[in-house]
C-alpha cells in the first residue's frame, strides 16, 4: 500500500513539475547575441507541452506551438548587418526579453589548446587587452569544456555572449580574438566569436559517432579505445571518442554561423595517414548537423615542435594531410605557421600572425576581396643538371631568407642537405653529394623555422615529392 501511494505521489509530482515547467531557450540566445546576417535564424527553446509561444523581434511577429516534449522553434528572419534590437518571447504569464541583439558575421571556433590558450598565454597581453573596449560589437561567446557519452540537446557555457573587456580576454581564446577583431576592422559589421575549445583533445573526439562507424578506416576507434581503457565507463567523458561533438557540438543545432577556425593536429600525430579520413569526415559531419552544402573551414597547419626523435616524422606527415585537404577538398583553406613554430614549445607564442593569416583566407575566400592570401605551394620538381628545378603557385616575389630545410636525393632514396637560389618564380636546389637528384624534401627535417616567402609575405608549408616512408 505504501509503495502504491509513494508511486502515486510521484507521479502527481511528477506531472505538477512538468505542468510548471519555466519558457527558456537555448543558452545560444541571450542578450547581447550575434545572429549571422543574411540568413534566416533558427530560433528554439523549451515551455511546457502543446502550449503557444508569441515571438516578436523588430517587425516581426509570429506564434508557434510546443511539441509534446514541450520544445518549439522557429525562424527569425533574414536581416542585413545593425542592431541593436529587442527580442521578446511569451508564453502564457511567462515571458524573456533579450534586448543589445546584433546582427553581423558568426564564426565557430574550435580545435584543441593551440586555439583554446588564451591572450594571456602568449605574446604581448598587456597590449592586447588594453584595445578590448574599442571593439563593442565584436561579442564572445565561450561553450564549458566537457563532454559526454550520448549527444546532448541543452548547451553549457563557461560564459555567455559578453562585449570584451580585458577581463574578459584573459580566459578567451587569443586565435579567435584576434581573427575576430580583423574581420570586423575590415567588414565594418558586429561579429560573434563562439569559441568551443579543448586541449589535447584528439579529431575523433569532434565527430558524431555515427559517422565514425559508418567508415571502416576509422570504425575501430570505439573497440580500441574500450580495449585500452577497460574501466572506460568510469572515466571522464570528454576522453571518450565522440565525446567533445556530444557536449560542446550538437548542442549547437542549426544556430546559424558563417564559418568555422579549426587549429588542431597535435593529438593525432601518431596517425599521421588516418588523419586524412578524420578531418573531411568532421567537415561533413558538422555540413550535415546544420543541413548546408557548404561551410567555410579556416585551419591551421600544425607548427614544428620537437615531439622527439621516433615521433618527428609522423609530425611531418600529419602536416601534409593537413595540406592534402586544402588542396582535395572545396570551401576549405589551411594557413601555414611554419616560419612562427618554436620547436621547444608546442604552442608558439605568436598568435595574432595566426589571427591575421586566418583572417586573411577569410577575406578572400569568404568575403571575396581581392587579396593575396595564400603563401607559396609546391608544384613540381623537374631534374636540370646536378639540381631541382622547383615550381610553385602564389610564387610572385619569392624569396628565399635562409637556405635551412631542403633535402635532395637521388634514386637510391638518401637524402642529404642541400642548398637552394631564387631564380624568379622558381627555386634551384642542389647537393655536391647528389649528382643527378629526383627528390626534394623542404621542411622534412629539424631546420626551423623555416623561411621560404612570396610577395605578401607568406610562408611555404612543408613539402616533398617522394613517397619514402608513407
Amino acid at each position: 500500500m505504501k509503495r502504491i501511494l509513494l508511486t502515486v505521489c510521484l507521479v502527481i509530482s511528477g506531472a505538477a513539475l512538468f505542468a510548471g515547467g519555466k519558457l527558456e531557450t537555448t543558452s545560444l540566445h541571450s542578450t547581447g547575441m550575434v545572429l549571422q546576417r543574411d540568413q534566416e535564424n533558427p530560433l528554439w527553446g523549451w515551455c511546457r507541452p502543446e502550449q503557444a509561444v508569441q515571438i516578436r523581434f523588430d517587425s516581426f511577429n509570429v506564434e508557434v506551438v510546443s511539441d509534446s516534449s514541450g520544445r518549439w522553434s522557429t525562424l527569425l528572419p533574414a536581416r542585413p548587418a545593425g542592431g541593436p534590437y529587442e527580442l521578446d518571447i511569451r508564453s502564457g504569464r511567462k515571458s524573456l526579453h533579450y534586448d543589445n541583439i546584433l546582427i553581423g558575421e558568426v564564426w565557430l571556433c574550435s580545435g584543441q589548446s593551440n586555439m583554446q590558450w588564451n591572450i594571456m598565454q602568449f605574446s604581448e597581453p598587456e597590449k592586447w587587452k588594453a584595445e578590448a573596449a574599442t571593439y563593442p560589437d565584436l561579442r564572445l561567446l565561450t561553450v564549458q569544456r566537457r563532454g559526454a557519452q550520448h549527444p546532448e540537446e541543452r548547451l553549457r557555457l563557461s560564459r555567455p555572449w559578453t562585449i570584451p573587456s580585458a577581463g574578459e580576454l584573459e580566459s578567451f581564446s587569443a586565435v579567435a580574438w584576434h581573427f575576430g577583431k580583423e574581420i570586423q576592422r575590415k567588414l565594418g559589421v558586429p561579429v560573434g566569436l563562439i569559441s568551443t575549445n579543448y586541449s589535447a583533445s584528439v579529431m575523433e573526439a569532434w565527430i558524431p559517432r555515427d559517422r565514425l562507424e559508418s567508415d571502416p578506416a576509422t570504425a575501430h576507434l570505439f573497440s580500441d579505445f574500450e580495449k585500452a581503457n577497460p574501466l572506460v565507463h568510469s572515466r571522464a567523458p570528454d576522453q571518450w571518442v565522440t565525446g567533445l561533438y556530444n557536449a560542446m557540438i550538437a548542442p549547437l543545432g542549426q544556430y546559424g554561423f558563417r564559418g568555422v577556425i579549426w587549429y588542431q593536429g597535435e593529438s593525432n600525430i601518431d596517425r599521421p595517414m588516418q588523419y586524412r579520413t578524420l578531418q573531411p569526415m568532421l567537415v561533413e559531419s558538422w555540413k550535415r548537423q546544420w543541413n548546408r552544402e557548404s561551410i567555410p573551414f579556416i585551419y591551421a597547419q600544425i607548427a614544428p615542435f620537437n615531439y622527439g626523435p621516433d615521433r618527428n616524422f609522423n609530425s611531418f606527415k600529419l602536416m601534409e594531410s593537413q595540406l592534402a585537404l586544402d588542396i582535395t577538398m572545396p570551401d576549405t583553406r589551411m594557413v601555414v605557421t611554419a616560419d612562427i613554430g618554436n620547436w621547444n614549445d608546442i604552442h608558439p607564442k605568436n598568435k595574432h600572425e595566426v589571427g591575421h593569416r586566418m583572417a586573411l583566407a577569410a577575406m578572400a575566400e569568404v568575403y571575396g576581396q581581392k587579396i593575396n592570401s595564400h603563401g607559396p605551394r609546391f608544384l613540381a620538381a623537374v631534374p636540370e643538371g646536378d639540381a631541382l628545378r622547383l615550381s610553385f603557385e602564389h610564387a610572385e616575389g619569392l624569396k628565399l631568407t635562409s637556405t635551412r630545410g631542403f633535402e635532395v636525393a637521388g634514386d637510391d632514396g638518401l637524402f642529404v642537405q642541400a642548398w637552394a637560389q631564387v631564380e624568379g618564380n622558381h627555386l634551384l636546389v642542389r647537393s655536391p653529394d647528389v649528382a643527378k637528384p629526383l627528390y626534394v624534401r623542404f621542411g622534412w627535417n629539424d631546420e626551423f623555422p623555416l623561411e621560404l616567402f612570396n610577395a605578401a609575405g607568406l610562408p611555404c608549408s612543408p613539402f616533398r615529392n617522394d613517397r619514402y616512408d608513407q
